[in-house]
């Protein structure tokens, strides 16, 4: 049976991380596209938010009660959880950071994986990467996320792409090889329903032409939660809604279209929403605004103190997350979504898509590559991102007001959006990614008589045979008569 093994040096099941959920459902695709397939994934407990509600639903009760070093099975992949201290890996213990990285040697042998797979850019993955191909193991990188500098392909065998700028951006002369798996965003509103009906029904006819339908039709199966549910006519919809409320995500520049709604006829009689991710994330947000600094006293102030907010809905999250989104995104008309930071995730934005949701975000190549023409991009001003916690100018804030009126009062139309998801399939993602691993799988690396002797000798067992020998050489020496003769 073919093994892969996954290195993460955080949760997979932090759903507060937007990478962590994409990953997510990078692991769960392939074992549903190769069931034969036995995948391990090594993490760590580490989570972005001490939040409980941070923990997927599905293993929430198992990571909790970690005591140790834990398995526990999730959609049939095995998650091997390593307990630790520490909120991130750069701020763990020396002896937590040795005890994972000890831990890799030991686990390459004992599992034998044909292929090793590594998604961050930290040095705990260089250092797995590089045990690997010490083994002879074949080795892939999940380019999903800007890269720092120091970072290097030198022991990858395969890069696996999110997104085009990001492959062209950091992959040099095409070295390694590098396949786009596209952007692992599941679509599961009502309006990409008929094109997922159209997709199985092709799927089922192509299924004995090739071997590979079979599995994209199992894909796409798992991708239809909402097949029957009935989309809100968008006339009756008139709710302004902002996600994870946070400096980086452009807090002040939604409040300052809710300040604004009485100016503007069209305004007046919306809902606006924001929707946490963590408990008191708005609470917390909004105290980190200041108004510009005259005096000491004026510096601490908060900067929306005054703004009257008994018109703006704030909802807490509840234990189902991904569900509490598309609950939302039923009765709303407009996703304001400015991302301050570089980003190339877009999850609730291909959700709000799905849902006849008009997005407003920010002007980033990955977005624009994502979402195409189905978002209004805005530019924003570099001092807004130097910034953050300085209330945005009004000739920024501005930009966004104008954009939400615009969405308003532009026609009401369906067919765009039925379009876009003509095009976009996240079920290609899926058997991209398989077919694209099965190449490496295929070498059986594994198979390779060198790993096992390569793999013996871990510095925790180097360890243990040090401490033997040296308690075995003591007791010799305390038996023997040249020994007894230096006591006397």
């Amino acid at each position: 049976m073919p093994q892969l093994l996954w290195i993460s040096p955080f949760s997979l099941h932090d759903r507060a991380l937007a990478p962590a959920r994409q990953l997510l459902q990078m692991v769960r695709a392939l074992k549903m596209m190769q069931p034969q397939l036995q995948i391990s994934v090594l993490c760590p407990t580490i989570f972005s938010s001490t939040d409980p509600h941070a923990i997927d639903l599905s293993v929430r009760q198992e990571v909790l009660q970690i005591q140790g070093n834990t398995i526990i099975l999730d959609h049939g992949v095995q998650f091997l959880y390593m307990k630790t201290h520490s909120t991130d890996f750069g701020a763990m213990a020396t002896i937590e950071q040795r005890n994972f990285v000890n831990e890799l040697v030991p686990l390459f042998h004992s599992l034998k994986p044909d292929v090793v797979v590594v998604h961050n850019c930290d040095l705990l993955s260089l250092c797995a990467l590089n045990q690997a191909k010490l083994c002879g193991l074949s080795t892939a990188f999940i380019l999903h996320d800007f890269i720092p500098s120091y970072f290097h392909f030198a022991d990858v065998d395969l890069i696996l792409s999110t997104s085009q700028v990001l492959t062209q951006a950091f992959v040099l002369e095409g070295y390694p090889p590098t396949a786009e798996i596209g952007s692992f965003m599941p679509a599961t509103g009502p309006l990409n329903q008929s094109a997922l009906a159209n997709k199985v029904k092709a799927a089922q006819a192509a299924r004995e032409a090739a071997s590979a339908s079979t599995g994209a039709l199992q894909g796409m199966d798992a991708t239809r939660h909402n097949i029957n549910e009935k989309l809100m006519p968008i006339a009756q919809r008139r709710k302004i809604m902002l996600v994870n409320p946070s400096l980086e995500n452009g807090l002040g520049l939604f409040l300052y279209v809710y300040a604004h709604r009485a100016e503007h006829p069209e305004l007046s009689s919306a809902e606006f929403v924001v929707l946490e991710q963590e408990p008191d994330q708005f609470k917390k947000a909004l105290k980190q605004y200041h108004t510009a600094a005259q005096s000491d006293a004026q510096a601490t102030a908060s900067a929306y103190a005054d703004l009257d907010l008994s018109g703006l809905r704030v909802q807490a999250p509840y234990d189902d997350v991904e569900n509490q989104l598309r609950h939302e995104l039923r009765s709303c008309r407009v996703l304001v979504m400015p991302n301050l930071s570089a980003t190339v995730t877009c999850y609730e934005h291909m959700q709000a898509i799905s849902y006849g949701v008009k997005v407003i975000t920010t002007e980033q190549p990955t977005l624009q590559e994502f979402l195409g023409n189905m978002a209004t991009y805005i530019d924003v001003d570099q001092d807004v991102v130097d910034n953050l916690a300085t209330p945005p100018s009004e000739k920024e804030c501005q930009k966004w007001l104008q954009a939400v009126v615009d969405a308003l009062n532009a026609p009401i139309e369906l067919e765009p959006f039925k379009d876009f998801f003509k095009d976009y399939s996240y079920e290609a993602c899926m058997l991209r990614l398989s077919l694209s691993l099965k190449m490496l799988l295929d070498r059986s690396a594994s198979n390779n008589p060198q790993l096992l002797r390569k793999c013996v000798f871990s510095l925790r067992r180097a360890i243990e045979q040090q401490a033997n020998s040296a308690a075995l050489q003591a007791v010799a020496q305390g038996l023997s008569p040249q020994s007894g003769a230096k006591s006397e």
